[in-house]
């Protein structure tokens, strides 16, 4: 009995400390002070405080104030979940999801994920619709048990579930094709701000589905999209500004959407700033950058853009011409039969233009593989059409 009591006592009295080295290990960690947050949750986490024990499997997790340790990261978030910790749940969900933490199991995701939603967790339930919408891993797809989950997560107003519910109505993918019910929740999603939902709409009002046409709203949704980070809205304001498309030309203004959705690697921007740059359209002429930013391209595109880059050394299209260095980039778009490619080192061979001069190899090799290339796309594309009007 004195030695309950003891205890209860000690209990009672260490409370209200560690209490406070709770609140100044959250208050480091949310300041950034990350080493002195690590030396504070681990005694606490390991005296089982769950909340310390959540913070210190994301500490593991992101390596910030000690060395990255997945694997520790996930023992100390499991031992918060098996404890209720609804957060280490989601946690969980997104490391089990995830390719660059090397244990990536969309079985086990989607089942953290799930009990995060039992929990009242709104992003863990759209997660798991998202992997039965997709039938990611080892998961059966399931689109009907997708689209409940969605839409009891549009009733609860959740604005990722009210965009992605919207698309479907508007291409009736799942459900039935219901235009203005789609308006209606994207419309709902783009009030919160979601940016995504603010490019589609801006393209349901220019186009008037779902709604009376209204240009002028179009555009203004589509700038607030832009402005939001939507980086298809960056890219098309760009060439609504590059071209005077529905707005007041601006080089400027088309060159800074331009950029901003360059620079989340979407290649067609990157094209577009590299030629800004090298023609000083819209910024001071820089060489360097606009080569930086055809190389940018090369390596988050392909063959058509190693051939765009080879195609204005050759030319010297707002670079100085180099018809070595263009012969090297056109060659390797043509090794991987880009057309265009095929077609210009064709030229080349038979002209003996920064390459070897050989006739032979650049009408056979070349000019008649692009054009059979090109006659069995053509196929393709008519066999394509055809078995889609025919189900």
């Amino acid at each position: 009995m004195m030695r309950t009591l003891v205890a209860i006592l000690l209990f009672v009295t260490a409370s209200p400390a560690l209490a406070d080295d709770l609140d100044r290990a959250i208050d480091a960690y949310e300041t950034g002070e990350y080493e002195a947050a690590y030396e504070l949750f681990l005694p606490l986490a390991e005296q089982g405080d769950v909340t310390a024990q959540s913070h210190l499997g994301e500490i593991y997790l992101s390596g910030q104030g000690v060395e990255q340790d997945i694997e520790e990261g996930v023992r100390w978030l499991e031992s918060a979940a098996e404890a209720g910790d609804t957060g280490a749940k989601f946690l969980l969900g997104n490391v089990y999801s995830a390719e660059e933490s090397g244990l990536m199991d969309f079985e086990r995701a989607l089942s953290w994920y799930l009990k995060a939603a039992d929990d009242g967790h709104l992003i863990a339930k759209y997660h798991a619709a998202r992997i039965y919408d997709e039938g990611l891993g080892d998961v059966e797809r399931d689109q009907s048990k997708a689209l409940q989950m969605y839409t009891e997560l549009a009733e609860r107003d959740y604005g990722r579930a009210l965009h992605t519910l919207g698309w479907y109505y508007l291409n009736g993918l799942g459900v039935d094709l219901d235009t203005d019910k789609g308006f209606a929740l994207m419309k709902r999603a783009a009030d919160k701000d979601i940016a995504n939902a603010q490019y589609v709409l801006s393209g349901l009002y220019m186009l008037g589905r779902g709604t009376p046409k209204d240009t002028e709203k179009g555009i203004e949704l589509l700038q607030m999209a832009a402005e939001g980070g939507d980086h298809i809205a960056q890219h098309q304001l760009g060439w609504r500004y590059a071209e005077g498309e529905l707005v007041d030309q601006d080089d400027e203004l088309a060159f800074r959407w331009y950029l901003a959705a360059a620079e989340q690697d979407i290649v067609r921007a990157q094209l577009r700033v590299a030629v800004f740059y090298g023609s000083g359209t819209g910024v001071a002429r820089d060489e360097n950058q606009a080569k930086d930013w055809y190389l940018r391209a090369i390596d988050n595109g392909g063959r058509g853009e190693q051939f765009t880059y080879g195609w204005a050394l050759l030319m010297g299209k707002g670079i100085d011409r180099d018809v070595e260095e263009a012969a090297i980039w056109i060659d390797k778009a043509a090794k991987e039969y880009e057309r265009r490619a095929l077609l210009t080192r064709g030229v080349m061979r038979i002209l003996g233009i920064g390459v070897e001069w050989d006739p032979y190899k650049g009408f056979f090799e070349d000019i008649l593989s692009a054009v059979v290339t090109t006659v069995l796309d053509a196929v393709w594309e008519i066999y394509w059409f055809f078995s889609r009007i025919s189900e």
